[in-house]
């Protein structure tokens, strides 16, 4: 098991040096919008093919749309047509305010009542589902984005978040939503199976030091739960929850490692002894032609009752 305690406060500094660090870089761009999660699968799967035939490592989104237009000059080396499709897509994101995202969705249901996959917790039964997106950057290093997901009982503010920073160093806070895994239709570490949290993250979206170094940190607020289980003591609170993903790419060679990492605090008025429990996953390896992702789960603990807004069983207690 591989203990790490992180508190509001430590990732607060820890995003205070790092926007430091890149304000003092001679040439840093300014911050990106995201494209949406929920985007309609033959568009995502053109965007996806623009990243892998740039040995762009596809391990996290929501994708930066800097990134993928990054992406695009080696992309439209081997396919012009795809790349001036998803070139048409990304003018959206060329005014300094925008509507970029629009869908709605109507159903005729029957059978259990179970929760749709990878869909923000929208369960089966629920007849309709609109979503939306937009933003204005009134600056370069300083953008506001508004959106939202909504179905039968439940609105969420999916991509309603503040940024600012750089490319090497940006800062989303709000409902930014997280998917650590290279996969597509599903994440051992968090995924969008849940309603999105209210977080903080720090994130580069143009690798770095020539290595292809991306990282992602994010400390974000569950929602409420009334079976939070430790050493045999069940509490109620607001549980906290640290997550990170930091990887690095050969040059040229098609090759990426990357490690994730995953913790969750107990509400500290309870709970007082407990630091924060984080198990290491395990790593995810990529090439150019096939994709091989292995996950180790090294910990010495067992799983307690879930609390909401994770995907999978992520209480533990000691074993």
């Amino acid at each position: 098991m591989y203990h790490l305690a992180v508190t509001f406060t430590k990732f607060a500094a820890l995003c205070g040096v790092v926007l430091a660090l890149s304000a003092t870089v001679s040439r840093a761009d300014g911050v990106t919008a995201y494209i949406p999660l929920n985007l309609e699968p033959e568009m995502e799967r053109q965007i996806e093919r623009v990243l892998i035939l740039a040995n762009e490592p596809i391990l996290k989104r929501p994708f930066a749309v800097a990134l993928v237009e990054m992406a695009l000059p080696e992309a439209c080396r081997v396919d012009k047509p795809l790349c001036e499709r998803v070139r048409k897509y990304l003018e959206r994101y060329s005014r300094d305010y925008a509507v970029t995202h629009a869908s709605a969705t109507g159903s005729v249901t029957h059978g259990a009542d179970v929760v749709v996959p990878n869909s923000y917790g929208m369960p089966m039964q629920s007849k309709w589902e609109v979503s939306a997106q937009g933003y204005y950057q009134p600056g370069d290093y300083l953008m506001a984005s508004v959106g939202g997901v909504a179905y039968d009982g439940r609105v969420s503010p999916v991509g309603s978040m503040v940024s600012l920073g750089t490319n090497w160093a940006q800062l989303d806070l709000g409902y930014r939503p997280h998917w650590m895994s290279p996969m597509t239709d599903s994440s051992m570490m968090i995924s969008t199976e849940a309603p999105t949290m209210i977080s903080a993250t720090l994130s580069n979206y143009e690798p770095l030091w020539g290595i292809g170094l991306q990282y992602e940190f994010f400390w974000g607020v569950m929602s409420r739960s009334d079976h939070i289980l430790y050493g045999g003591v069940e509490s109620s609170g607001d549980p906290r929850l640290f997550g990170a993903l930091v990887a690095a790419a050969t040059a040229g060679a098609g090759l990426t490692v990357a490690a994730d990492v995953a913790g969750l605090t107990a509400p500290v008025a309870r709970l007082p002894s407990l630091v924060q429990r984080t198990a290491v996953r395990g790593c995810a390896v990529s090439a150019d032609v096939s994709e091989l992702a292995t996950r180790i789960a090294l910990h010495g603990l067992r799983p307690g009752r879930a609390a909401p807004g994770l995907d999978g069983p992520p209480c533990w207690s000691r074993s």
